[in-house]
């Protein structure tokens, strides 16, 4: 039985003043009661080489890969159907015969025999211009100057002024009626009697205002609107998350202790030693 272990209570340890450890050994007996009768056990402190190592800590940079999901915006065409309502006006324009009173003027130059001789009295058809003349009111803006005179003095290079009239106007717009005459003629046969020696002429222009009924068709126009959808395909851009892994090189620092400069060296153990008791008691 050859047990070792580092050293025990009561141990004693010689040093010389290198600081090595002297052959001598101081040992202590005792007895193991485990052991058989007779046996008998002794500390012995040995000197054991060992190799001994300085810890240092080496580092070394590595770039390592670091990953993450991320989501990313992309515009993508899509076609897509656009529809708007239009609305489509249908009119449609009818004619009503309304009837109007408007005064008119009438003249006309009648065909009469130019003599006052006495002879056979005979008679003649003749065609006679009649003009009908019709006023329409209209109301329209007038442009009316309103105008200043005003002196100015005006003076020459030789130093002698005059005042000299200048005018100044402005123009006024004023709301007021106007008179458009409308005028129709037409050919009528006219009874015309006198001497026959005598000759036919055109009278003095003669002209009566005279009330005049007549139908007027006036439009009425009837409009309906009418709405219309109209769609047609068209290309839109739409956004559209998608998710995209990105990955990036990060910087890392890896350390570790390495064992260097290895040396012998001489270590003290305290080592037990069992075995028959070479000088037992009698």
């Amino acid at each position: 039985m050859d047990p070792s272990h580092n050293s025990t209570p009561g141990a004693a340890t010689t040093f010389r003043e290198s600081g090595d450890f002297i052959n001598e050994t101081h040992i202590s007996t005792f007895v193991n009661p485990n052991l058989p009768e007779g046996w008998v056990c002794v500390n012995k402190l040995m000197m054991v080489e060992e190799m001994e190592y300085k810890d240092e800590i080496r580092c070394t940079h590595i770039l390592q890969k670091s990953c993450h999901d991320t989501f990313q915006t992309v515009f993508k065409a899509t076609e897509v159907e656009e529809c708007k309502d239009r609305f489509i006006k249908n009119c449609e324009i009818e004619y009503h015969p309304i009837p109007k009173t408007e005064k008119i003027e009438v003249c006309h130059r009648p065909m009469v025999r130019d003599c006052q001789s006495e002879g056979e009295i005979i008679c003649s058809n003749e065609y006679e211009t009649v003009c009908e003349t019709l006023y329409h009111e209209n109301e329209v803006e007038d442009q009316i100057a309103q105008c200043e005179t005003k002196q100015e003095e005006m003076c020459t290079l030789a130093g002698k002024c005059v005042l000299v009239p200048r005018q100044e106007c402005t123009i006024m717009k004023m709301n007021g009626t106007r008179l458009t005459p409308e005028t129709d003629c037409r050919q009528e046969i006219r009874k015309v009697c006198g001497s026959e020696a005598c000759p036919l002429i055109r009278g003095p222009r003669i002209c009566a205002n005279e009330l005049k009924t007549f139908v007027q068709d006036v439009p009425q126009e009837t409009c309906h609107l009418n709405a219309q959808r109209i769609c047609n395909p068209t290309s839109k851009i739409i956004p559209k998350l998608e998710q995209r892994t990105k990955c990036i090189d990060v910087p890392r620092e890896v350390c570790h202790t390495v064992q260097v400069a290895a040396k012998v060296v001489n270590r003290p153990v305290v080592k037990i030693w069992c075995g028959p008791n070479p000088n037992p008691r009698k």
